[in-house]
């Protein structure tokens, strides 16, 4: 089985040695279930030759906002709404989870909270595959669901971000949180960005840093979903 991983950002130069793309994070995540993947750029408009050799998708994150109006951006849409109407399977990690959550009729926008950072716990809403009743992921983000689609069941939320993971229909299943993001990187990432972050939602992020989380439980749980 192979998976389409719609990679939708390119990293800060200075990260592609060490870190490559969200794309290859994905790949490196999947690796030990034994899970091929072909990773599309979208933003370079990047698709497959043929979509239906596919049943499967993941939508990465992206720095963009889901509802922008880059041209990639109304590409993607357009192109997810049409797997979605044949059947295919989708999951979507930050801008991913937003973006289907809009294409789904739910609502999104710059959150009042302001920066999602650092190891972000949630706590379950509906029981799902013997998931955990807390989870745990890294997170970076600055919008927000504000309103899951009708017919989804919220997962997991939390008071800072309540819509932090939904399911839809059983064709869908998005997460506001990168359960392929290291520690590492996310240091790294918000280092760059430093100068946008307020420094005391720094500092808290970086001490939540070395917490346990659960990407790889979520790894898992992606995979299984979509095969």
């Amino acid at each position: 089985m192979a998976i389409a991983i719609l990679n939708a950002d390119e990293l800060d130069p200075t990260l592609v040695s060490e870190f490559h793309s969200y794309g290859y994070m994905f790949e490196q995540l999947f690796a030990p279930l034994d899970i091929d993947c072909d990773v599309f750029d979208v933003r370079q408009g990047e698709y497959p030759i043929d979509p239906e050799h596919y049943h499967s998708f993941l939508i990465t994150g992206s720095k963009s906002d889901a509802f922008g109006k880059e041209l990639w951006i109304q590409d993607l849409k357009s192109f997810t709404c049409s797997a979605l109407n044949r059947g295919a399977k989708f999951v979507g990690i930050c801008f991913g989870h937003q973006l289907l959550a809009l294409l789904l009729d739910g609502k999104v926008s710059r959150a009042e909270q302001g920066w999602g950072l650092g190891v972000m716990t949630y706590q379950c809403d509906s029981q799902y595959q013997g998931l955990p009743t807390h989870l745990s992921l890294i997170a970076s983000h600055q919008d927000q669901v504000i309103q899951l689609p009708e017919d989804a069941k919220r997962l997991y939320g939390s008071d800072f971000c309540p819509n932090a993971s939904f399911l839809w229909r059983e064709q869908v299943l998005t997460f506001q949180g990168h359960p392929e993001f290291t520690p590492n990187y996310l240091m790294q990432l918000m280092g760059l960005r430093q100068g946008r972050i307020p420094h005391k939602r720094y500092q808290k992020a970086v001490s939540r840093l070395n917490q346990a989380h659960d990407g790889v439980l979520i790894g898992r749980l992606m995979a299984a979903f979509l095969k």
